[in-house]
């Protein structure tokens, strides 16, 4: 897991930076407390980077069992909640008859569906990073089709991450030549600020504008530095990052000690069981915390856990996020397991923990859960299954 606490680190320098350079209004001077945790969150999953290993992850040589039938049920299930709703969010939105706003699918159906076929195109990509087939590859485009009908932007970009991070895990940069290894990187850093791009234009789309008009971002961002030489369509991006930790600043700044146990605990467990154990409890504590301003409401995984207690509640949250990391590792150790499928996964589920609560919302929870059960079923017989790269 050497690679995940690595990445988990550089995206803290990273938002701290971004936040120093003081391009929006949001930028509040942080409280000394949380600098002092911002020091620890950093250092701490670093300095055990240096304990621990990287799984051995292998290709796959053969072929997965029913792919085409799961394809074709998940886009059956996608245009079942499209006509349920009575839209398609992608063309109502960008036909400007909507503005965007929570899809609302099936009841139960679409959140176990959407966590389903974003777990689901992770296990494609391996099989297609593995053996090339062309089928997988139409396979993984339809799904990609499917996130962009109903206009989930997080969706798109994690997909596409993570696509490429199990192409990385599967082919490292220390079997190649030092050539290629530049050419790699060149890649990752231009895919990268094409995809924050282009998720800048689906923010204007979706917000009624056109794809190159920012006036929206830049007047609710309420930016004041922006870089003239800098597109503007990275103020979504920029805005994305800094304002969770500006919310968490605020909550710090006025935590008012109200130890609760039971929003604690409700709050740190997947929303479709928290929801039916503690009737709402966490919902309404998450609906009441401090936001500096309300339509940016991403609160980072620590926001509660300082609703309950104080700055010391994100040292017990930092202590869950580096448990979840031991225990996958030890289940891929026990399982002699080598796709990388749940450690991507569980990647993404730790570095979108900066911009909300993973534990509670299902999208993140549920498919770490999958891939956990993933592990259990396809651990024991997958090392027959595969090659060594």
């Amino acid at each position: 897991m050497k690679l995940l606490l690595r990445l988990y680190s550089s995206l803290w320098m990273l938002i701290l930076f971004l936040y120093q350079l003081n391009w929006t209004l949001f930028s509040i001077p942080l409280v000394d407390s949380l600098k002092i945790f911002i020091f620890f969150n950093i250092c701490i999953p670093f300095s055990i980077s240096f304990l621990i290993s990287n799984p051995k992850f292998l290709k796959t040589k053969y072929d997965l069992r029913f792919d085409r039938v799961t394809c074709l049920f998940i886009v059956f299930l996608y245009f079942a909640n499209f006509v349920y709703a009575k839209e398609i969010p992608f063309f109502s939105i960008s036909s400007g008859n909507s503005q965007y706003r929570n899809f609302d699918g099936i009841p139960f159906l679409y959140p176990l569906l959407l966590t389903f076929s974003f777990f689901y195109f992770f296990v494609v990509s391996y099989y297609f990073i593995s053996i090339k087939k062309v089928r997988y590859f139409i396979e993984l485009l339809i799904l990609l089709c499917c996130f962009l009908l109903i206009f989930s932007r997080s969706m798109l970009l994690f997909s596409i991450f993570g696509f490429f991070f199990i192409n990385f895990l599967l082919n490292p940069f220390k079997n190649v030549s030092f050539l290629r290894k530049c050419i790699r990187v060149i890649f990752i850093i231009s895919l990268s600020l094409f995809a924050l791009y282009f998720f800048g234009c689906l923010g204007n789309i979706r917000s009624g504008f056109d794809w190159n008009d920012c006036t929206l971002i830049e007047r609710i961002g309420k930016f004041v530095n922006y870089p003239s030489w800098l597109p503007k369509q990275y103020m979504w991006a920029y805005t994305y990052l800094i304002t969770p930790l500006s919310n968490l600043n605020l909550n710090v700044k006025e935590y008012c000690f109200n130890e609760d146990f039971i929003l604690f605990i409700a709050s740190y467990i997947p929303d479709f069981i928290s929801k039916r154990i503690f009737q709402g409890v966490a919902l309404n504590g998450i609906l009441q915390s401090l936001l500096v301003v309300e339509y940016f409401n991403a609160q980072s995984v620590f926001v509660i856990a300082v609703d309950c207690y104080g700055i010391f509640g994100c040292y017990l949250v930092l202590f869950l996020l580096l448990a979840c990391i031991y225990l996958t590792n030890h289940l891929y150790k026990r399982n002699n397991f080598h796709s990388p499928v749940p450690y991507m996964l569980l990647t993404i589920f730790i570095l979108l923990s900066f911009f909300y609560n993973v534990f509670y919302y299902s999208i993140a929870s549920v498919s770490l859960i999958f891939s956990l059960i993933y592990m259990g079923t396809k651990g024991k017989k997958l090392l027959y299954e595969t090659k060594y790269i």
